[in-house]
């Protein structure tokens, strides 16, 4: 179950990032965020391939390898997150080249002991489960995370407290999504192991990271969270529909021979699968447009139809003389399909020019 769970939260991590990534390829806020979610994945990774060659291949030197890379991906983690945080949403001002160096060279320096017994000595294998063994500047590893963590939610709440309207908003669940990822995690991959020397619950920090991205998903969908929210409508409604269409040929691809057996005959069973092909190519647009319907009512509701929008203003602007009208109505249609609370138009009027009399 527990490897079931880690793959699910992996490939949606991984999709989300790639998402991100390719929505702003050259943008820094898309591909540092990208960075921070692979980061997880190497970190998620690397924890549960210390326990798996502890539990299952008792192999302590594979399992050492793979606790030690998991301690590098956090101080990773610690240094893009910080990172991040500071070009988020924009970069409003220059952070200097000597302090990014000074960041940098902090985390490499952190990153190399992390992969000798200064900080993970080795592991042992104890009635089948990982016993960590730190070494003597474990301490220095715990508070290099917390002090990077730390300073990074402390960037964010200074820039909450500067924003307004929907860039507010978005950083509030960022902050949100991360501190308490962070926070559960820290306290079963660090504090506990920390005070009482058990790394036992270590194995479910990395289940926490659902949490960064429900609240990041629900950023992105609900409110434009790093603009990528059409290309997660047309990813959803291109997985609902094949989905669909997957489900309806294997029910009749396995659905058929289970019922009537052997006395199928080959003939049939093809032109049954070849009608049901047609039947689907003939329902396709109509089942594409129902999707599209029920996602932007449940799971869409910000996002809007450009040409109906367009269609809507073209109608008044043919039929409605008085400008005060059309205004209103202007006014009603953008606010519905933007989901905004206020509008405000302004009119520049030509009166004409008059020339005085020089006599």
């Amino acid at each position: 179950m527990e490897f079931i769970v880690f793959i699910i939260i992996t490939i949606i991590n991984l999709i989300l990032g790639v998402t991100i990534l390719f929505k702003g390829i050259k943008n820094k806020v898309n591909i540092s965020f990208f960075l921070v979610i692979l980061s997880i994945i190497f970190w998620a990774v690397s924890n549960y391939l210390g326990d798996y060659f502890a539990e299952t291949v008792k192999n302590e030197s594979l399992s050492t390898l793979f606790t030690r890379l998991a301690y590098t991906a956090a101080t990773i983690i610690a240094a893009l997150f910080l990172y991040f945080v500071l070009v988020f949403p924009r970069e409003k001002t220059k952070t200097s080249k000597i302090k990014y160096f000074f960041l940098l060279l902090t985390a490499i320096i952190v990153g190399i002991l992390t992969e000798t017994n200064f900080i993970v000595s080795h592991v042992d294998i104890i009635d089948l489960k990982v016993n960590v063994i730190t070494g003597p500047i474990y301490p220095i590893f715990s508070a290099y995370f917390l002090l990077f963590m730390g300073l990074a939610f402390i960037i964010l709440i200074k820039k909450y407290r500067k924003s307004s309207g929907i860039e507010r908003i978005q950083i509030q669940y960022l902050f949100l999504g991360t501190f308490l990822t962070t926070l559960l995690a820290s306290i079963t991959n660090l504090v506990i192991p920390l005070l009482t020397g058990n790394f036992y619950f270590s194995r479910y920090g990395t289940f926490f990271t659902v949490i960064l991205v429900a609240f990041t998903a629900y950023a992105i969908i609900k409110h434009r969270l790093l603009d990528i929210v059409v290309i997660i409508r047309k990813v959803t409604i291109l997985g609902i529909l094949l989905m669909i269409i997957l489900g309806i040929f294997s029910l009749v691809a396995f659905g058929l021979p289970f019922v009537f057996a052997e006395s199928l005959p080959e003939d049939t069973f093809q032109i049954t699968l070849v009608a049901v092909a047609f039947i689907v190519a003939l329902f396709f647009q109509p089942l594409r447009r129902a999707i599209e319907e029920f996602t932007d009512k449940w799971f869409f509701k910000g996002a809007y139809k450009p040409q109906q929008v367009i269609d809507a203003l073209s109608e008044k602007i043919s039929s409605v003389i008085d400008l005060r009208v059309l205004l209103d109505s202007t006014a009603q249609i953008l606010l519905g399909a933007f989901r905004s609370e206020h509008s405000v138009f302004s009119v520049m009027e030509k009166i004409g020019r008059m020339d005085n009399d020089p006599h």
